[in-house]
């Protein structure tokens, strides 16, 4: 069991890594250099908010003896809030700062990629508790998509 676990864990991890850096290269071949530098802007944005986001969620569901229904709405409000308020935070900062500052490619990114920022908690929360239940193929499947 434990050896499926691992393999399964290291599969996603790198099945992951491969589709992150395969679509890093066929995106940079598609778009302008300068293009490439707005999308991985708003990826570093979006990187930085959902580490805020996560909150430990995940850790919290895997670690609990019994994850109550209502241990579970706390990880998934706490994590929803982290998430919102780093969301406010970025499109505060957008509306807030002058024009010139922030280009329109990364402010129209930026936006979207909010809308991925709120629905990561609830794929987090699936997440923990497939993983808890010691359920990686779908955990892999998941993952990957």
């Amino acid at each position: 069991m434990i050896r499926r676990a691992f393999a399964f864990s290291a599969l996603q991890r790198y099945t992951e890594l491969a589709i992150q850096v395969g679509s890093m290269v066929v995106l940079a071949r598609l778009i302008a250099p300068d293009e490439f530098g707005v999308f991985v802007a708003g990826a570093a944005v979006l990187t930085l908010a959902w580490t805020i986001g996560d909150f430990g969620q995940q850790d919290f569901l895997i670690q609990q003896r019994e994850p109550t229904r209502e241990r579970r709405a706390v990880a998934l409000g706490l994590s929803l809030a982290a998430s919102a308020a780093c969301a406010l935070a970025i499109v505060g900062a957008l509306l807030l700062l002058p024009e010139a500052a922030v280009d329109p490619r990364l402010r129209a990114v930026l936006l979207v990629l909010m809308i991925a920022l709120l629905a990561r908690p609830f794929t987090i929360a699936i997440t923990a508790l497939l993983q808890r239940e010691m359920r990686f193929a779908p955990v892999f499947a998941i993952g990957v998509l």
